[in-house]
């Protein structure tokens, strides 16, 4: 009712801009109830079960209540084109370019939980337990975190939730995304523009995002595919690991770092 009221109370010319589904099927209804104009984006790529099938049904179904934005193509496609793709941005930084050395630390970012797969990713750790060139490191909470500690190997840390990775970038060289599904993670970006390496398995826009030598996308989401991934990270030198975080920080400072969102944002406002 809160959120109604407040609705409610605004300027006719106002504009509500929603993320997430909850707020996304709030919004959108209430915005039809007082004559308000919604904006909703569109960032999950997981259509999930149970109660949150029923949520992600919703948000679908009372897409047409809004003017939508899909953060990849394959959410636009779900939506049944009824949005403009715009990718995630981040603030732009200054590539940091490291120099490679014996030691490799591996990170996963994000929601422990299945769609996200830590627990591939910790059976990546498993298997490369004996090799201790390799450390691995999870940032981030959520209901299989409980699950995941009691199975976890020596050269496993979890650092728990982070409210900004900004501090720990720095202590990873490459950023593993394991999950079964996605939308464009914003991790992946921020890593990108930190002269972190990203690995990831085929989800959402993660492909286009890491193509033409921008990262390493594996076929799969198995572990084996991953594995081979970081071999295949391992067995680059240092002039095309180099190559590799600069290729990927032009990118994401091109094309994800604001300019052309606001561009975008500034006209669907209607601010010019």
């Amino acid at each position: 009712m809160s959120l109604y009221q407040f609705i409610k109370s605004l300027n006719p010319r106002d504009i509500i801009h929603s993320h997430g589904y909850k707020a996304g099927i709030l919004c959108r209804l209430f915005c039809k109830l007082t004559g308000k104009y919604c904006n909703s984006t569109y960032h999950a790529g997981d259509t999930g079960t149970g109660l949150l099938a029923l949520y992600t049904w919703l948000d679908r179904y009372t897409a047409h209540l809004s003017t939508n934005i899909a953060v990849s193509s394959s959410i636009n496609a779900w939506l049944g084109n009824r949005a403009k793709v715009l990718n995630n941005f981040v603030s732009p930084e200054s590539l940091v370019n490291k120099p490679r050395n014996a030691q490799v630390n591996i990170g996963f970012v994000g929601r422990l939980s299945h769609e996200k797969g830590p627990d591939i990713f910790l059976a990546c750790a498993n298997r490369l337990q004996n090799f201790k060139h390799f450390t691995f490191t999870m940032f981030g909470d959520g209901p299989m975190r409980a699950e995941l500690e009691a199975n976890a190997t020596d050269n496993v840390k979890f650092k728990g939730f982070c409210n900004d990775m900004e501090n720990h970038w720095n202590e990873l060289d490459v950023l593993m995304i394991s999950s079964r599904q996605e939308g464009m993670p914003m991790v992946a970006i921020e890593a990108m523009m930190r002269g972190v390496t990203v690995i990831a398995t085929p989800c959402g826009a993660l492909p286009d995002l890491l193509s033409t030598n921008r990262g390493i996308v594996t076929s799969n989401s198995s572990v084996d595919e991953l594995i081979s991934a970081l071999n295949q990270f391992i067995d680059l030198n240092q002039r095309q690991s180099d190559e590799l975080k600069l290729h990927a920080h032009n990118y994401v400072r091109r094309f994800c770092s604001g300019e052309d969102q606001w561009s975008f944002y500034s006209k669907f406002y209607g601010l010019v």
